[in-house]
Protein backbone atom coordinates (compact mmCIF):
# COMPACT_ATOMS: atom_id res chain seq x y z
CA UNK A 1 0.00 0.00 0.00
CA UNK A 2 2.75 2.37 0.64
CA UNK A 3 4.63 1.45 -2.66
CA UNK A 4 1.35 2.42 -4.24
CA UNK A 5 0.75 5.78 -2.29
CA UNK A 6 4.50 6.44 -3.09
CA UNK A 7 4.20 5.65 -6.82
CA UNK A 8 0.89 8.35 -6.57
CA UNK A 9 3.23 10.55 -5.07
CA UNK A 10 6.11 10.53 -7.58
CA UNK A 11 3.59 10.82 -10.68
CA UNK A 12 1.99 13.76 -8.71
CA UNK A 13 5.30 15.63 -8.71
CA UNK A 14 5.38 15.51 -4.73
CA UNK A 15 8.53 16.47 -3.35
CA UNK A 16 7.63 17.62 0.30
CA UNK A 17 5.32 15.34 1.90
CA UNK A 18 3.89 15.94 5.84
CA UNK A 19 2.80 13.10 8.26
CA UNK A 20 0.32 12.62 11.00
CA UNK A 21 -0.40 9.45 12.21
CA UNK A 22 -1.56 7.84 15.04
CA UNK A 23 0.77 7.65 18.37
CA UNK A 24 0.74 3.67 18.19
CA UNK A 25 1.86 0.94 16.45
CA UNK A 26 0.11 1.54 13.50
CA UNK A 27 1.60 5.15 13.07
CA UNK A 28 4.54 4.58 13.77
CA UNK A 29 4.79 1.05 11.11
CA UNK A 30 3.48 3.71 9.08
CA UNK A 31 5.89 6.23 9.31
CA UNK A 32 8.80 3.73 9.41
CA UNK A 33 8.09 2.07 5.83
CA UNK A 34 6.92 5.65 4.76
CA UNK A 35 10.12 7.43 5.61
CA UNK A 36 12.52 4.47 3.85
CA UNK A 37 10.18 4.56 0.68
CA UNK A 38 9.63 8.10 0.49
CA UNK A 39 13.91 8.81 1.10
CA UNK A 40 14.07 6.21 -1.78
CA UNK A 41 11.55 8.17 -4.50
CA UNK A 42 13.55 11.52 -3.52
CA UNK A 43 10.26 12.53 -1.41
CA UNK A 44 11.53 14.27 1.58
CA UNK A 45 9.34 14.33 4.83
CA UNK A 46 8.97 17.87 6.43
CA UNK A 47 6.82 17.21 8.97
CA UNK A 48 6.16 14.20 11.41
CA UNK A 49 3.14 14.74 13.99
CA UNK A 50 1.38 11.95 16.48
CA UNK A 51 -2.30 11.63 17.84
CA UNK A 52 -4.04 9.86 19.79
CA UNK A 53 -7.57 7.79 18.54
CA UNK A 54 -9.69 9.43 21.18
CA UNK A 55 -8.21 13.27 20.34
CA UNK A 56 -10.47 15.83 19.99
CA UNK A 57 -8.82 18.34 18.40
CA UNK A 58 -4.64 18.17 15.99
CA UNK A 59 -4.79 21.91 15.61
CA UNK A 60 -2.16 22.34 16.98
CA UNK A 61 -0.07 19.07 14.93
CA UNK A 62 -1.67 20.66 11.73
CA UNK A 63 -0.41 23.88 11.92
CA UNK A 64 2.86 22.23 12.45
CA UNK A 65 2.77 20.41 9.43
CA UNK A 66 1.31 23.77 7.24
CA UNK A 67 4.57 26.09 9.33
CA UNK A 68 6.26 23.36 6.73
CA UNK A 69 5.11 23.57 3.64
CA UNK A 70 4.49 20.43 2.55
CA UNK A 71 3.30 19.86 -1.18
CA UNK A 72 0.95 16.94 0.32
CA UNK A 73 0.21 15.46 3.75
CA UNK A 74 -0.06 11.43 4.64
CA UNK A 75 -2.49 11.08 7.49
CA UNK A 76 -1.86 7.16 9.20
CA UNK A 77 -5.32 6.61 10.73
CA UNK A 78 -8.12 4.77 10.07
CA UNK A 79 -12.25 4.49 10.16
CA UNK A 80 -13.87 7.38 11.83
CA UNK A 81 -10.85 8.81 13.59
CA UNK A 82 -9.06 8.65 10.32
CA UNK A 83 -11.18 12.10 9.99
CA UNK A 84 -9.95 14.53 12.65
CA UNK A 85 -6.98 15.24 10.85
CA UNK A 86 -8.15 15.87 7.39
CA UNK A 87 -11.10 17.78 8.41
CA UNK A 88 -8.33 20.09 10.55
CA UNK A 89 -6.02 20.51 7.52
CA UNK A 90 -8.85 21.63 5.30
CA UNK A 91 -10.59 23.85 7.70
CA UNK A 92 -6.93 25.51 8.25
CA UNK A 93 -7.08 26.12 4.34
CA UNK A 94 -4.59 23.47 3.38
CA UNK A 95 -5.40 22.69 -0.75
CA UNK A 96 -2.49 20.08 -1.09
CA UNK A 97 -3.31 16.76 -2.14
CA UNK A 98 -4.45 14.34 1.34
CA UNK A 99 -3.23 11.01 1.39
CA UNK A 100 -4.51 7.98 3.45
CA UNK A 101 -4.07 4.60 4.67
CA UNK A 102 -6.84 2.02 3.44
CA UNK A 103 -7.68 1.80 6.92
CA UNK A 104 -9.77 4.99 6.44
CA UNK A 105 -11.93 2.59 4.05
CA UNK A 106 -15.18 2.60 6.14
CA UNK A 107 -18.39 4.30 5.89
CA UNK A 108 -17.83 5.90 8.98
CA UNK A 109 -14.75 7.73 6.98
CA UNK A 110 -17.12 8.78 4.74
CA UNK A 111 -20.33 9.87 6.59
CA UNK A 112 -18.13 11.95 9.53
CA UNK A 113 -15.79 13.35 7.06
CA UNK A 114 -18.69 14.38 4.45
CA UNK A 115 -17.17 17.16 1.93
CA UNK A 116 -13.40 17.28 3.72
CA UNK A 117 -12.77 13.97 2.88
CA UNK A 118 -13.88 14.15 -0.99
CA UNK A 119 -10.90 13.86 -3.13
CA UNK A 120 -8.74 11.48 -0.33
CA UNK A 121 -5.90 9.70 -1.81
CA UNK A 122 -5.84 6.00 -1.08
CA UNK A 123 -4.71 2.57 -2.13
CA UNK A 124 -7.02 -0.27 -1.88
CA UNK A 125 -8.03 -3.34 -3.66
CA UNK A 126 -11.20 -3.61 -5.54
CA UNK A 127 -13.23 -5.58 -2.90
CA UNK A 128 -13.43 -1.38 -1.43
CA UNK A 129 -15.59 -0.65 -4.29
CA UNK A 130 -17.08 -4.49 -5.20
CA UNK A 131 -20.76 -2.31 -4.68
CA UNK A 132 -19.97 0.05 -7.84
CA UNK A 133 -18.64 -2.12 -9.97
CA UNK A 134 -20.11 -3.67 -13.03
CA UNK A 135 -21.11 -7.07 -12.67
CA UNK A 136 -18.90 -9.60 -14.49
CA UNK A 137 -20.02 -10.76 -17.97
CA UNK A 138 -21.62 -14.05 -17.89
CA UNK A 139 -19.94 -17.07 -18.34
CA UNK A 140 -19.25 -18.77 -21.70
CA UNK A 141 -21.51 -21.84 -22.18
CA UNK A 142 -20.60 -24.63 -24.52
CA UNK A 143 -23.32 -26.45 -26.45
CA UNK A 144 -23.28 -29.08 -28.70
CA UNK A 145 -25.14 -29.25 -31.68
Amino acid sequence: IAEALIGHMRKSNVKTLGFIGFNDPYGENWYKVLSAQAAAAGIGIVASERYTRQDQSVTGQVLKILAAKPDAVLVAGVGGPGVLPQATLRDQGFRGAIYQTHGIATDDFIRLGGTKVEGTILAAGPMLVIDARPPPPAPIRLIRA
